[in-house]
């Protein structure tokens, strides 16, 4: 019973923080526009406002196909290079995060990314390069 009642509770919280949050072209915005003084990898996004908020844009996206995803992130350029991962993760490449995490590989995903319009690889390549572990 506990479990139904604490989805009841966060499905009602996600609900009232999209119709809080919803601009009026009917998005969200992405989580490093809607808070950019919390930066990427801070607890910000682990903890507080700023997890509830990743949680309710995840909640808001989880209907929408890769291309709708792809044009809303287009609508949204350009994507901070340390939010590439995150955008990846969302459009199905959890590969780029574990990349950057470990150091090694999986970057090879985000020329899929460069081909959508979304990031230039070698910007990406570069400032992989000089963050690496």
């Amino acid at each position: 019973m506990k479990d139904k009642e604490a989805k009841k509770r966060f499905d009602k919280e996600m609900r009232e923080i999209i119709e809080e949050e919803m601009t009026p072209q009917g998005d969200l915005l992405p989580v490093w526009l809607r808070y950019p003084q919390i930066q990427r990898y801070s607890m910000g996004w682990r903890m507080g406002y700023g997890e509830s908020y990743m949680w309710a844009w995840d909640v808001w996206a989880d209907s929408m196909q890769r291309e709708q995803l792809v044009a809303y992130f287009k609508r949204y350029l350009p994507i901070p290079l340390d939010w590439i991962d995150w955008v990846a993760d969302r459009l199905g490449f959890p590969s780029v995060g574990k990349a950057i995490v470990l150091g090694e590989g999986g970057i090879e995903d985000v020329l899929w990314l460069e081909e959508q319009g979304l990031v230039n690889y070698s910007e990406f390549k570069d400032w992989f390069a000089s963050h690496k572990k």
